[in-house]
């Protein structure tokens, strides 16, 4: 009995390392349209069938508006990092 091992090729690695996250918990980030400065509090989340799944394109992101802290999901390619 033999057994096939198959490697990943280099375009594989380049595919997988382009879909690594852009920002990481605590990146302090504004939309790329102009907004108040948030911070990425980490990927969203999914519920499916009673497990979270990450969404990795997709970052829960928290700010202040006065005194009241505000909570929203945004996508990926409309945050950019503060400057």
């Amino acid at each position: 009995m033999y057994f096939s091992v198959s490697f990943p090729t280099l375009s594989d690695i380049i595919i997988f390392l382009s879909m690594a996250n852009k920002f990481k918990t605590g990146d302090v980030i504004t939309l790329k349209t102009g907004s108040h400065t948030m911070t990425v509090k980490g990927n969203a989340f999914k519920r499916s069938a009673g497990i979270n799944e990450s969404i990795p394109d997709r970052y829960e992101c928290v700010w202040y508006d006065g005194k009241k802290q505000q909570t929203a999901v945004f996508q990926e390619d409309l945050l950019k990092l503060a400057q």
